[in-house]
C-alpha cells in the first residue's frame, strides 16, 4: 500500500468553542455511520446505529443496531466472553495455549498484526545508562526468542528495530540485521566489561530498577530480563510495579522502565519523530542531533525509499550507536468471537463495525 487514510474531518467550531469536552454524549457532532449514545467513563461506551448515515460504497450502513464497549483488562474480559457476557474479547497470553488445545474456542480465536512495540527503555540522564555501551550491553543479554516463546506465548515477532515493520516508510529488520543488536550473550559481556574497566568498577556496582505497570505479563516479561540480566552480566536489577498512572508520572526517573508504542497513525514518522525526537522530552531523556536531523529529513523526503534509509539510519543511532532503547517484540493482535457474529478482522487495529454482523446470538 502506498498511502494510507491517517485524518478524519472534526468539528473546528465545536472544539473552539467547548475544547476537551466536544467529545461528551451531549456535545459530540459526528457524521458516519454510528454515533456516541452513552459513555460512562472508566466503565463502557455505547454506539447506535446512526439514522442519518445513508451508506455509501465502502461505507454501508450498518447491520448492527448498537455496539457496547465494555472497559475491562484482558483477564476479566475473556471471563466475561466465556460467561457469555461479552460477543468479542482479546485474549490474554496465558489462555492461548487453552484455546489452541479447544478445538470449538480455536475457531473462534484470530491473531492477526498488531499495532505496537514492546520496549525497555534506558534513562540516558543516569550512570550508567548515559553510556550506549552499557544500555548495548542490556540490550545484547536480552533473548527475545525465548521471551515471545516462553513467556508472551502469541505468536510475537521478536523485535530489534523500534518501528513496526507494517508502518508506511518503515525499514524491516531483516534488511539491517548488521546495525541491530540481536541476543548475543559474549558481545553482551564485553560491551559491559569494558565500560567496567574504563570506570574502574565491578558489575556489583551496578544495581538498577526496573519499572513497570501492574500486569501479571510485564512481571513474567521482567522476570524473565532480570534473570537474563543476572546470568549473562553479573547484575542484580529490582523490579518494581505500579499502578498505571502512578507508573506514566514515574517513569520518566526511572532507571529502566517498560514501554510499548502503539501508533496514532501508520507511518514511521510517528515513531521516530513524535516519540524520540528531542523536542518531544522523551521520558528516557534521549537526545542526540544527528537523530533528530535524521527524522527531520525523513519527514521531508519525496520517496518512501529516501524515507526508509533516513529511518534506519535513526534506528541505528536509537537502538545501538546511541542506544537508549532496547526494542523486545512487535505485538500481536488477539482476539476471540463467539459463534454467530460475523466480523472483518483489521490489520492495523482499526475496526470497522458497519461491515459487522449478527446473525445467531
Amino acid at each position: 500500500m502506498d498511502s494510507w487514510q491517517i485524518t478524519t474531518a472534526t468539528p473546528g467550531w465545536l472544539i473552539d468553542e467547548l475544547g476537551d469536552v466536544w467529545i461528551e454524549p451531549e456535545n459530540i457532532v459526528t457524521y458516519g455511520p454510528f454515533a456516541v449514545k452513552s459513555w460512562n467513563h472508566g466503565a463502557d461506551l455505547t454506539l447506535i446505529k446512526n439514522p442519518f448515515w445513508v451508506g455509501t460504497e465502502t461505507i454501508p450502513v450498518p447491520a448492527i443496531d448498537e455496539v457496547v464497549f465494555q472497559f475491562l483488562d484482558l483477564d476479566p474480559q475473556f471471563t466475561a466472553f466465556e460467561a457469555g457476557e461479552l460477543q468479542v474479547s482479546e485474549v490474554p497470553p496465558s489462555a492461548i495455549p487453552r484455546i489452541k488445545a479447544d478445538p470449538a474456542l480455536a475457531a473462534q480465536y484470530n491473531a492477526a498484526p498488531g499495532t505496537c512495540t514492546y520496549y525497555y527503555g534506558f534513562n540516558k540522564s543516569r550512570v550508567p545508562f548515559d553510556d550506549a555501551r552499557v544500555v548495548r550491553a542490556f540490550s545484547a543479554a536480552l533473548d527475545r526468542q525465548a521471551i515471545v516463546d516462553n513467556v508472551t506465548l502469541a505468536g510475537e515477532l521478536p523485535a530489534y528495530m523500534f518501528v513496526l515493520p507494517s508502518m508506511q516508510a518503515a525499514p524491516k529488520q531483516e534488511d539491517f540485521m548488521g546495525q541491530v543488536v540481536t541476543f548475543d550473550p559474549v558481545y553482551a559481556k564485553a560491551q559491559l566489561d569494558e565500560y567496567l574497566t574504563e570506570k574502574g568498577m565491578t558489575a556489583d556496582q551496578i544495581s538498577p530498577t526496573l519499572l513497570f505497570n501492574n500486569s501479571a505479563t510485564h512481571q513474567a516479561i521482567a522476570e524473565a530480563a532480570q534473570a537474563m540480566w543476572s546470568e549473562t552480566l553479573g547484575i542484580n536489577v529490582t523490579l518494581a510495579a505500579q499502578e498505571f498512572g502512578v507508573y506514566l508520572d514515574s517513569r520518566s526517573d526511572a532507571d529502566i522502565f517498560r514501554a510499548a508504542w502503539c501508533f496514532d497513525y501508520p507511518d514511521a514518522n510517528n515513531w521516530y519523530y513524535d516519540v524520540f525526537h528531542s523536542s518531544v522530552n522523551p521520558d528516557n531523556h534521549f537526545s542526540n542531533a544527528e537523530y533528530d536531523a535524521l527524522t527531520e529529513a525523513a519527514g521531508a523526503a519525496e520517496t518512501i525509499e529516501e524515507r526508509v534509509a533516513l529511518y534506519a539510519q535513526a534506528d541505528a543511532i536509537l537502538t545501538n550507536t546511541d542506544a537508549s532503547i532496547a526494542p523486545i517484540y512487535y505485538y500481536v493482535t488477539d482476539n476471540i468471537t463467539a459463534p454467530g457474529v460475523e466480523r472483518t478482522q483489521s490489520n492495523i487495529g482499526r475496526e470497522y463495525y458497519e461491515k459487522w454482523d449478527i446473525t445467531g446470538l
